[in-house]
């Protein structure tokens, strides 16, 4: 079966765009709302959920593509070839402050699950971080 993109937009009250990546584009930023705990070796990604070892689960991927205040993009190491997770910031010029847009890919009877798992972690970045 065939994935379908999902795109997402979240605006954010944040008018810093060192702020804005921070969150999207270092392990310490995703781990403040993607993941429990984000690592990077080079373009080595590993996301853990989870509070201890036993209960943790790990998902692995590389990073393809790292644009500094731009975006960041990831395929998991465990899909297939076409499928990616990309978020970018976009700023808004009238109100000088940025969005989130995600980028990512489900099977048709997943896209309400991952669209509510992105809306949550959009949740768990406001709870975090105030943006």
């Amino acid at each position: 079966m065939t994935k379908r993109q999902i795109r997402i937009e979240h605006n954010l009250n944040s008018t810093s765009k060192s702020n804005v990546w921070e969150l999207i584009g270092t392990p310490h930023g995703l781990a403040r709302w993607v993941a429990d705990e984000v690592e990077q070796d080079g373009e080595r990604l590993v996301f853990m959920w989870g509070d201890s070892p036993r209960n943790q689960e790990r998902r692995e991927a590389l990073m393809q593509k790292s644009v500094r205040y731009g975006s960041m993009r990831w395929c998991w190491a465990d899909d297939d070839a076409d499928s990616y997770v990309e978020i970018s910031m976009q700023k808004n010029t009238l109100t000088g402050q940025y969005a989130l847009v995600v980028v990512d890919f489900a099977l048709p009877d997943e896209v309400d699950l991952i669209m509510q798992l992105w809306h949550d972690n959009f949740k768990k970045l406001r709870m975090t971080s105030g943006v």
